[in-house]
C-alpha cells in the first residue's frame, strides 16, 4: 500500500476519503445493528452526515469528466442526497419500511457501488492499494466493469436479506421458526 497518490491529492479528495471511509464502516455497524434504539438513531445521523458531507465533496472533483465537469459519479452523489433527505422523511413520518429502503440504497450505490468503482485502472484506490495498473487493456477494464456491476449486486442481495431478517424482532423471530417446523 503506497499512500503518496493520496497525500498528492487535492484537498477535496482527501477530505472525500477522509469522509468516506468512517461512512463505510459506521454504515455497514447500522445496518446489521439493532434498529430503533438511541445507539441506532445517534449513528445513524452521524452516517448520514458522513454520507452528505461525502456526496457534496463530490462535486469539488473533476477527474472524469462526461458532461463538461461532471460525470455519472455526481448523479449518484444526488441520488445519495435525495435519499438521505428521504429517509429523514420517511422516518419522521413513522414509514420504517421507506427509511430503510432508501438507506440501503444510499448505502449500496454510494458506498459499495461507487467503492468499487474507485479500484478501476487508473483511479486514486487503484494506485494506493494495487499500485496503479497503467498497462490495463480495455478487455480487462470491461471484466472489471461486469465484476463490479456482480460484486454490487449480490452485496445488495445480501444486505437487503440480513436487514430484513434483523429486522424482526427476535421474539417474533423465534415463534415463526417454531411454527413452521
Amino acid at each position: 500500500m503506497n499512500l503518496q497518490p493520496l497525500l498528492d491529492a487535492s484537498f477535496a479528495v482527501q477530505f472525500h476519503v477522509l469522509t468516506v471511509v468512517p461512512a463505510a464502516f459506521l454504515g455497514a455497524y447500522v445496518l446489521l445493528t439493532r434498529k430503533g434504539t438511541p445507539r441506532h438513531k445517534l449513528l445513524g445521523r452521524i452516517w448520514m452526515l458522513l454520507m452528505v458531507m461525502t456526496a457534496i465533496s463530490t462535486f469539488f472533483i473533476h477527474q472524469i469528466r462526461m458532461w463538461g465537469d461532471f460525470s455519472p459519479i455526481h448523479l449518484l452523489s444526488v441520488v445519495v442526497i435525495v435519499s438521505c433527505a428521504s429517509a429523514i422523511w420517511q422516518i419522521r413520518r413513522g414509514n420504517v419500511r421507506a427509511h430503510k429502503s432508501a438507506l440501503i440504497s444510499a448505502y449500496i450505490g454510494g458506498i459499495f457501488g461507487a467503492g468499487i468503482f474507485t479500484f478501476w485502472p487508473g483511479r486514486l484506490m487503484n494506485e494506493i492499494f494495487l499500485g496503479g495498473s497503467a498497462g490495463a487493456t480495455p478487455e480487462a477494464v470491461r471484466h472489471s466493469i461486469v465484476a463490479a456491476g456482480v460484486v454490487v449486486a449480490l452485496g445488495y442481495a445480501y444486505t437487503m436479506y440480513v436487514t430484513r431478517f434483523r429486522s424482526v424482532p427476535r421474539r417474533a423471530r423465534n415463534v415463526r421458526s417454531i411454527e413452521n417446523a
